[in-house]
C-alpha cells in the first residue's frame, strides 16, 4: 500500500488538510494498475490518482512553479508531484522535493528516471533506477481529444494516411495515440539527450495492436546516435489512452528499446 501523502517539511497536518476543505484526508495515489505497469519492461514502479477536487500539499521548492497558475492546473500539478513522490516510494525512497526545471520537465532525483503525466482527471507517474533504464516516457490523453485540426498539425500527410489504412483501431483513437506516443518519446528523448524536438520533428507508425514507432526524421543537426528509430507500446481504455518508452542507459545498448 502506498503511505498517506507527505507533507512538506515545516507543514502541519492541519494546515495541509486546508487544501481539501472539510476534511483531514487526502485522496491517495494507488500503485499503477497491471495493465498500465505492463506497458513498461520489469523494473519500473508506478502510481496513479483519479480525481483530484482538492490541492494536494506541496513542498517549498515546487510551489514557485504554480504560483501563478489557476487552480485547476495547480490541483493537476500537485497531484503530480504526489503520484511521483508516491512512485518514489514503491522504489524504496524516502519522499522528496521534484522541482520543476526551466526546461518545464520535472527534476528527479540523480539515480532515478522518471515521467508523469496528466489528463482530464487522471495523473499518473512512473519511476526507475537509472542504472536499468538511462531514460523512461509515458503519457496519458483523453479518447477522442485529439481533432483533424490538431491532428493535421501534428502530424504529415503521410501518417495521417497511415492512420485512415490502420484496422487495430478506430482512425479518432489512433490519432490520439500518435499524439500521446510522441509525447513520450520527447519525453524520454529530453531526459536522455536534453534536447526538444517539435511534432513533425519524428515520424510515428503502427507496428502492431499495442506496438508503435516512432523515427527521427533526417535532420543534419541531429547527432546520429539520436536519430535511432525506438518502439513503445500503447492502451485504449474506457476513457483514455496510455503510452510508454523504455531506453536502456548510455553505454548499454543506448540505441534500443526494451519492452
Amino acid at each position: 500500500m502506498i503511505p498517506a501523502p507527505s507533507l512538506p517539511p515545516g507543514t502541519t497536518t492541519v494546515k495541509a488538510a486546508e487544501h481539501n476543505p472539510g476534511t483531514m484526508r487526502f485522496r491517495r495515489a494507488v500503485p499503477m494498475r497491471s495493465e498500465v505497469l505492463r506497458l513498461f519492461p520489469p523494473g519500473v514502479r508506478g502510481a496513479e490518482l483519479t480525481g483530484f477536487p482538492g490541492r494536494l500539499p506541496l513542498w517549498p521548492t515546487e510551489r514557485e512553479a504554480v504560483s501563478r497558475a489557476s487552480e485547476a492546473r495547480a490541483r493537476e500539478f500537485a497531484a503530480g508531484r504526489h503520484c511521483a513522490r508516491s512512485a518514489l516510494g514503491l522504489l524504496g525512497l524516502p519522499p522528496v522535493s521534484i522541482p520543476r526545471l526551466p526546461t518545464n520537465a520535472p527534476g528527479w532525483p540523480t539515480a532515478i528516471a522518471g515521467s508523469l503525466s496528466h489528463a482530464a482527471g487522471y495523473c499518473g507517474a512512473v519511476v526507475t533506477w537509472r542504472r536499468q533504464f538511462g531514460a523512461i516516457g509515458f503519457d496519458a490523453e483523453r479518447r477522442e481529444s485529439v481533432s483533424s485540426e490538431i491532428l493535421s498539425e501534428i502530424a504529415s500527410e503521410s501518417e495521417i494516411a497511415l492512420l485512415e489504412c490502420e484496422s487495430s483501431h478506430s482512425a479518432v483513437d489512433l490519432a490520439t495515440v500518435l499524439f500521446s506516443a510522441k509525447e513520450s518519446f520527447y519525453k524520454a528523448h529530453h531526459q536522455a539527450y536534453g534536447s526538444e524536438l517539435d511534432f513533425l520533428d519524428v515520424a510515428f507508425r503502427i507496428l502492431g495492436p499495442d506496438t508503435f514507432e516512432i523515427a527521427p526524421r533526417d535532420r543534419s543537426d541531429v547527432p546520429v546516435d539520436q536519430s535511432e528509430p525506438r518502439t513503445g507500446k500503447f492502451l485504449i481504455d474506457d476513457t483514455h489512452v496510455v503510452t510508454s518508452m523504455a531506453w536502456r542507459p548510455a553505454g548499454n545498448d543506448a540505441a534500443r528499446v526494451v519492452q
